[in-house]
């Protein structure tokens, strides 16, 4: 009898990406970094896959409160760690995204926010899942991210193109 289900033969990808808030194109700035063709989730979803960090994280969920027309609500103020699902195998991290930090930038700066906050996701949750006996790969992981993040980088052209 054969053990495999179909979860076995699915790569997924183990980062998430969730916007709350914005209005106007404050949102949609976010959005094309992340989803376009040329966004971030493209590039990691070609390094990046959930079965291959180990057996007890199977999302990473990035929330991006997002300053604008429509005020996110309980927009933290700095990164915060939500806490760890045992259940689902998951957790979130919050951060604010407000124009001084990504709105006003240009092109470069706002890659490196994405990527920034999606390496910094990690290390904070490493930090506060390190302690736990955990089966989860966080040095690939990074590893994984960070070579997705220098082909993102590196790409000519804005993410909306």
């Amino acid at each position: 009898m054969n053990d495999k289900t179909i979860e076995d033969f699915i790569d997924y990808n183990i980062i998430g990406y969730f916007l709350v808030g914005g209005g106007d194109d404050k949102g949609d700035d976010i959005r094309m970094y992340i989803w376009k063709r040329k966004g971030f989730s493209r590039f990691l979803s070609k390094h990046v896959y959930g079965n291959a960090y180990g057996k007890d994280l199977e999302l990473l969920l990035i929330q991006y409160y997002v300053d604008g027309p429509l005020k996110a609500p309980n927009m933290p103020i700095k990164a915060k760690i939500r806490n760890y699902s045992n259940k689902n195998k998951d957790i979130a991290v919050a951060f604010p995204v407000t124009p001084d930090r990504f709105h006003d930038a240009e092109e470069p700066e706002r890659r490196r926010f994405v990527v920034g906050t999606t390496l910094d996701a990690i290390d904070l949750v490493e930090t506060r899942l390190g302690k736990r006996k955990l089966d989860i790969d966080f040095a690939r992981l990074r590893s994984d991210v960070f070579t997705a993040s220098q082909e993102f980088l590196k790409q000519p052209g804005r993410c909306d193109e």
